[in-house]
């Protein structure tokens, strides 16, 4: 909002300072240095207890809204694979995560949600851990082939991959596509700031991809030691 305000000519310090003063208040009532997880909420009663277990919602916006570094980035994806159930798809062996650990299991508040792990995937690509987000990408792409429309992902998962729930969700098909786009070939288009981020993320035995659509075509060569990336963008 800030970087809108200063492009439409208004003031910007607002929106700066509240966004500061969030980001202020995460980090001094929410982020348990101990623990190296950021707290899933603080009681508003009794002895106002902080709940120190984050499910993956606030795992993967805690790094994607900037409020972690680099290593509080790591920290809080090791969470998610020491601390919270993991299962293993049945076709490409990929990881799925559940959603919390938190008991006794509610829908929407403990489960297996593609979305969810295509947002932590989607971290693991931009924390430059592109094994670990290929792992979690080679399991929600087994749902294409397990779920019961073939090509398309519903909004809940088994334990084995199997796609269930809602058939072709918009919500999941347009997640996939921009954990494609900007987690594994790593293009993150920031167009407020005129900038075009490239960091591909592929995988280490890959030594040749290609990604094309009407705005942009980016390959990438891999020979040896030596990598070769060619990018074009079609628009202004």
């Amino acid at each position: 909002m800030a970087e809108l305000a200063a492009k439409l000519g208004r003031d910007p310090d607002p929106f700066r300072r509240r966004a500061e003063n969030i980001r202020r208040a995460c980090k001094e009532s929410l982020w348990l240095a101990d623990r190296g997880v950021m707290a899933e909420y603080v009681d508003t009663l009794g002895n106002r207890l902080v709940h120190p277990s984050p499910e993956l919602a606030t795992v993967y916006l805690s790094i994607g809204m900037g409020l972690t570094d680099p290593f509080e980035s790591y920290q809080l994806l090791r969470f998610t694979e020491t601390d919270i159930r993991n299962v293993r798809s049945m076709v490409r062996d990929g990881r799925l995560v559940w959603s919390s650990n938190w008991y006794p299991q509610n829908y929407s508040s403990c489960g297996l949600y593609p979305g969810e792990n295509l947002h932590l995937a989607r971290a693991y690509f931009r924390c430059g851990q592109a094994a670990a987000g290929y792992e979690i990408l080679r399991a929600v792409t087994d749902a294409h082939f397990l779920g019961r429309s073939p090509g398309a992902v519903g909004h809940c998962m088994t334990e084995d991959g199997y796609a269930e729930g809602l058939g072709a969700n918009p919500i999941i098909s347009s997640l996939y596509l921009r954990v494609l786009v900007e987690g594994l070939f790593g293009v993150v288009a920031n167009l407020l700031a005129g900038l075009i981020e490239i960091s591909p993320q592929l995988p280490s035995d890959w030594e040749d991809a290609e990604l094309a659509t009407d705005a942009l075509r980016i390959r990438c060569e891999r020979r040896g030691s030596a990598e070769t990336v060619s990018f074009h963008w079609t628009r202004p």
